[in-house]
């Protein structure tokens, strides 16, 4: 019955936006929801998150307020995690990012690495903040929203089920939303479906969000740094390269295979905030570390 509500959540919003942009175009306005910048995508955005705050709301019925003041009262645990991840992610694509430019497969610009200045640096740290804020929204709708309230059981099958078709609706909304002119549409779309695998396993396997949060902002944050400085590039869409593909698996691998060690050093929830089974306390509560107990 979940994954049917949530199927007709994304077909009205699905409605809702289609219907917004018919009324931009018939009075003729200067913009549209499927531009892949500007007022037009923020419009598309702004709505698709009002939606989700109805879902949350009116559907899912998720403690939204007691989840984020959960994470306030372990916020050194919390912190540890994101930064954590978030430098583990840094440093390897730091690493690969090297490998690649050794191998031919990216550029890196040693005229612009010398044209640092305070200017370039002060964009980028903004850029840097944008991306935060971009990572922790997203991390918060399709991982502690959309995960958590499909995944109504802690045994494997429901939770395997509730990753991959949060993955799936990550990498669709996505290729909507962020996908440029002349991307290519399906090796794009497996991208963005392996990297939701990886962030939403890495959710489940450490039980907090701010790990997937810092996993999801070293991603990004690497992607904002090069652009934002020009000292390198990838000469096209990582995301949609088999080399990208292979990465995100193995990475997927190697959380699940050290999910033991994660889970002991940064879980702050259960497996999964269950709402329904923590107030019928068939799981026990929010204290981090239980891991035999809360994942079953």
């Amino acid at each position: 019955m979940r994954y049917i509500r949530f199927f007709v959540f994304l077909v009205t919003l699905a409605l809702l936006l289609v219907a917004v942009e018919g009324a931009l175009r018939l009075v003729g306005a200067p913009i549209s929801m499927r531009d892949s910048r500007g007022v037009g995508q923020v419009l598309m955005l702004t709505l698709a998150f009002l939606w989700i705050l109805g879902f949350i709301r009116y559907v899912a019925h998720i403690g939204s307020i007691d989840f984020l003041l959960h994470y306030v009262k372990h916020w050194r645990r919390a912190l540890s995690g994101f930064l954590a991840m978030a430098g583990t992610t840094l440093g390897l694509a730091a690493a690969v990012f090297g490998l690649f430019v050794a191998l031919g497969w990216a550029i890196w610009s040693a005229e612009h690495w010398a044209a640092l200045d305070m200017r370039i640096l002060a964009k980028t740290v903004g850029a840097l903040l944008a991306a935060l804020v971009l990572a922790t929204t997203e991390e918060l709708i399709f991982r502690a929203t959309f995960l958590r309230y499909l995944r109504d059981s802690l045994s494997p099958g429901p939770t395997i089920a509730a990753i991959l078709a949060s993955s799936a609706v990550f990498s669709v909304s996505h290729l909507i939303a962020l996908r440029e002119a002349g991307a290519p549409f399906l090796p794009l779309l497996t991208g963005l479906f392996l990297l939701g695998v990886l962030l939403a396993t890495t959710y489940v396997v450490t039980g907090s969000i701010a790990c997937s949060i810092g996993l999801h902002f070293g991603l990004l944050g690497f992607k904002v740094i090069l652009r934002e400085t020009d000292i390198g590039s990838f000469g096209g869409d990582v995301r949609a390269g088999p080399d990208f593909f292979v990465m995100m698996a193995l990475l997927t691998i190697i959380v699940v295979l050290y999910r033991k060690r994660l889970w002991a050093r940064f879980s702050i929830e259960p497996a999964a905030l269950l709402d329904d089974d923590i107030k019928a306390k068939r799981i026990s509560s929010f204290e981090p570390g239980k891991a035999a107990a809360d994942r079953g």
